[in-house]
């Protein structure tokens, strides 16, 4: 079974471009697989819901959407974006879902496969 790994920036676009990322990654892996998250992205975005403003409200959806869907969460400590390499190398099957310039690098140097937005309502493997 393949992990889906949600990164922080991935879990809000329901809200900031109305894009059901839980729908479209069932269309796009049709291979048995789990959605996870790390518990520092869970961190990220209890941080973020608590701020006053409109990423406020994007994590506050991300996170009823993660309990909704049953996302599970893993336990990683350290840089979400340091743990989200770790969790890949120990998981070469794995999937990093992330809009993160940097981290989409990283991935590919090490030939992790990302899912990605294009545009503004499509997702693409990278």
């Amino acid at each position: 079974m393949k992990d889906v790994v949600l990164d922080t920036n991935f879990t809000v676009l329901p809200h900031t471009h109305k894009l059901d990322i839980y729908a479209e990654l069932e269309r796009m892996i049709p291979e048995k697989h789990r959605l996870i998250v790390l518990s520092g992205t869970i961190r990220e975005l209890e941080t973020l819901a608590e701020a006053r403003s409109e990423t406020a409200v994007g994590a506050h959806v991300a996170l009823q959407l993660l309990k909704r869907k049953d996302v599970a969460v893993v336990s990683a400590g350290g840089v979400v974006d340091n743990a989200l390499i770790s969790y890949a190398e120990a998981h070469p099957d794995a999937i990093v879902c992330t809009n993160d310039k940097r981290l989409k690098q990283r991935l590919k140097r090490i030939r992790v496969a990302v899912v990605s937005l294009k545009g503004d309502n499509t997702l693409i493997c990278v």
